[in-house]
């Protein structure tokens, strides 16, 4: 039996989702400060080991952020600006960061979140990758984090419903806000690590940054209930 070409098979995409409360990971650790948001916006290796990270970070007295950012970085932590009510928080770790581990086995981390003590790993990968030993190894190495999302969908069937999207870009949404969507999309927000932050977009669109978050928030509210009408 020939084999088939396999460009013209369906690409499977599956898509992770885990929660973490342990604090000693420093998203989650850093959302224990208050009412702290924290949120992962890049993150790359050292050259003497180990990885540096940016967190935007929210909500909360920067004094306090760093005072508990220097508990858990065993490399370093510092503001590289900042807020009344948080900013964007420089931490060098000297082991590997569950979002590292996850990109190491294969799989894209999408979104790393964390707000009061929980936190929260999206990631993706083709289902040509065992999915199901990404999830393994990842909860053997992190035994308290839990896999509280798997699913999967295939490309093709991404492709089908992308004109019911088109269309609900085209009439649900404000102008601001696809003005804001498009930005975010444009200038790599939704890449993993973020290419830009919701302040760089902000100020690009001349907005301050919380009137950017509401405007993209709402935009992704209605995209999602668009997808699952």
């Amino acid at each position: 039996m020939a084999l088939q070409d396999q460009r013209t098979q369906p690409a499977d995409v599956v898509h992770l989702e885990f929660r973490l409360t342990d604090p000693s990971h420093p998203f989650v650790g850093l959302s224990t400060v208050g009412d702290c948001e924290v949120e992962l916006i890049e993150s790359y290796p050292r050259r003497t080991g180990g990885y540096r990270s940016i967190y935007s970070v929210a909500n909360a007295d920067p004094d306090r952020v760093l005072g508990r950012a220097a508990a858990i970085a065993d490399g370093g932590a510092q503001f590289v600006s900042r807020r009344a009510d948080g900013g964007l928080l420089e931490l060098c770790t000297n082991g590997m960061s569950p979002a590292a581990f996850l990109a190491e086995g294969g799989a894209l981390p999408r979104e790393v979140t964390a707000v009061g003590g929980e936190g929260r790993i999206t990631a993706e990968l083709f289902a040509e990758t065992s999915d199901h030993g990404v999830a393994e190894a990842f909860l053997a190495t992190h035994p308290t984090a839990e896999l509280v999302a798997h699913r999967q969908r295939s490309e093709y069937t991404a492709a089908a419903g992308s004109r019911g999207l088109n269309e609900a870009v085209r009439t649900r949404l404000t102008d601001r806000q696809r003005e804001a969507l498009r930005a975010a999309h444009e200038e790599g927000y939704f890449e993993w690590p973020r290419e830009a932050t919701g302040e760089d977009l902000a100020e690009r669109l001349g907005i301050t940054p919380p009137t950017f978050s509401q405007h993209l928030r709402a935009a992704e509210r209605k995209l999602v209930a668009a997808a699952f009408e």
